[in-house]
Order: C-alpha cells, then sequence, then structure tokens
C-alpha cells in the first residue's frame, strides 16, 4: 500500500510537502520492518562435521551442506550423502554438526532435501524420518529443541522448523531413522 500510494504521489507529481513527507516516512517505516524481519542464512559457508559422510570432490561433501546451493548445480555439485544402509534403522545415529563460527540467535533450521533423485510421485530420496534437531554453545553440551519422529516425505520441499530464539554456535542434527525409498528395486 506504502509503495503504491508513493508511486501514485510520483504519477501525479503532487506538490503536497505534508503528504510527501508522510509517504517517505511510511516508505522508510516499512523498510525498515522489512530489514528487521529479513531471514538470514547463518550457515552460509560455515563448517560442517558428520560422524559419516561420502566425500568426493565437486559432488558430494559435508561443504556442500551449507554452500546455498538447493539442487544439483551446473559444476556437478550434489549435496551431502552418507554410504547407501540396506535397512531404515540405523544402529548408530548419522550426526551432522554446523559450527556458525560464533554464538548467535538461533530459532529457525530449514533441511533442504536431496534433489538430484526422487521417484516420479515427486517423492525424496533418504530423508530422515526420525531425527532432532540440537543445539549448544560449546559443542559438547547440547539441547534438543526440535524432535521428528514420522517425518512425512516432503516431496522434494524444505522443511522448516521453528522454535524459541536460543543463543547457540552450534547445531547438530542426529538421524535415528532413515526414510525407506526404492527406487529401481533398491532401498
Amino acid at each position: 500500500q506504502v509503495l503504491a500510494h508513493a508511486q501514485e504521489l510520483c504519477d501525479t507529481q503532487s506538490q503536497d510537502e505534508t503528504e510527501i513527507t508522510k509517504t517517505i516516512t511510511d516508505l522508510q517505516t516499512a523498510y525498515d520492518q522489512m530489514m528487521a524481519n529479513k531471514k538470514v542464512n547463518l550457515a552460509l559457508n560455515q563448517s560442517v562435521s558428520a560422524s559419516e559422510s561420502v566425500q568426493s570432490p565437486g559432488m558430494w561433501g559435508t561443504e556442500y551442506l551449507t554452500d546455498g546451493y538447493k539442487a544439483k548445480d551446473d559444476a556437478g555439485r550434489i549435496g551431502y550423502t552418507t554410504d547407501a544402509y540396506h535397512s531404515q534403522v540405523l544402529e548408530n545415529p548419522i550426526d551432522i554438526t554446523l559450527n556458525l563460527g560464533q554464538q548467535q540467535q538461533v530459532n529457525q533450521v530449514v533441511l533442504y532435501p536431496r534433489l538430484s533423485v526422487g521417484s516420479w510421485e515427486g517423492k525424496t530420496a533418504n530423508f530422515p524420518t526420525d531425527y532432532e534437531i540440537q543445539v549448544s554453545n560449546d559443542g559438547t553440551n547440547f539441547q534438543t529443541v526440535v524432535s521428528v519422529q514420522n517425518q512425512l516425505d516432503p516431496m522434494q520441499q524444505p522443511v522448516t522448523w521453528q522454535f524459541d530464539s536460543t543463543t547457540a554456535q552450534y547445531i547438530r542434527i542426529p538421524h535415528i531413522l532413515l526414510k525407506v525409498f526404492i527406487l529401481n528395486g533398491r532401498l
């Protein structure tokens, strides 16, 4: 509405200084609100460790969890993966830990599914069904902020988890149970 009103003032070439000043103030207020609500990717290019990872330079690796790319790109980067499993039940959880570099206010985690492989119905390959999102200031003592059981297939869409704002330098996601995904007769 504020932009429409400003455009109208410009189109009519209004000389009403009071109305122009009010519109400028309204635009500044709208801009300030937009900047306050702006979502910042705190994880972008930050360091990630994993208890297990397939490392294939240029294609697979933990560094591709925070590179900002959400799908296979022209350079061939695909993302993060582990070795193949023949059961969805894991003997040992797969932990992925993100180091934000310093303590930050965190209230949301967005998980992007693997997009390089999917079913014809749009189902997602290997997205975990049971996992937690944990936070820590020291990388040793973690507090669970989100606990997920029976995660529905995200159908190749991001999954966003919001929680009460907390201070954290580390975010850990232990996977306990993997989604069953059969492609060409293989789990």
